[in-house]
């Protein structure tokens, strides 16, 4: 686990974040207790860090999932929206990094559809679009 200085010890966790996180914490497939999902995104929209934060629960076609409140979310459009509200009309949100699992909120970009789909086409090319950007 990121930041943590104690050995692994169980499923690529220290003993303490294995007992945190409960025994289902590598197994993407069946998720965990939505409390903890949400609060996996309440404290990723803290985290100030540079690299990708990797949701580490459920996946579907590679993006975290998660309910909230009896609604289904995407992860990203869910850490977006704790940190920059709501995400406009006819917009969507793109993973600067090309990381799906990803909901670092440095991370993610509120754009339209169209222009998503050019990033990843770029990105698809070879070019770093993000990089090339600055």
């Amino acid at each position: 686990m990121d930041g943590c200085s104690k050995p692994e010890s169980s499923k690529l966790l220290c003993s303490r974040h294995y007992l945190e996180f409960g025994k289902d914490f590598p197994n993407r497939n069946k998720g965990l207790k939505h409390n903890r999902a949400k609060i996996f995104c309440e404290n990723a929209v803290l985290a100030p860090r540079v690299a990708c934060i990797e949701w580490p629960f459920s996946l579907r076609s590679g993006y975290g999932r998660l309910k909230v409140d009896g609604r289904m979310w995407t992860a990203h459009r869910y850490t977006y929206m704790l940190k920059h509200g709501e995400i406009d009309d006819g917009l969507t949100i793109d993973h600067i990094c090309r990381n799906k699992a990803c909901v670092n909120p440095a991370h993610l970009e509120q754009v339209s559809v169209k222009e998503n789909n050019y990033r990843r086409d770029y990105y698809k090319l070879g070019h770093d679009w993000a990089s090339s950007r600055w």
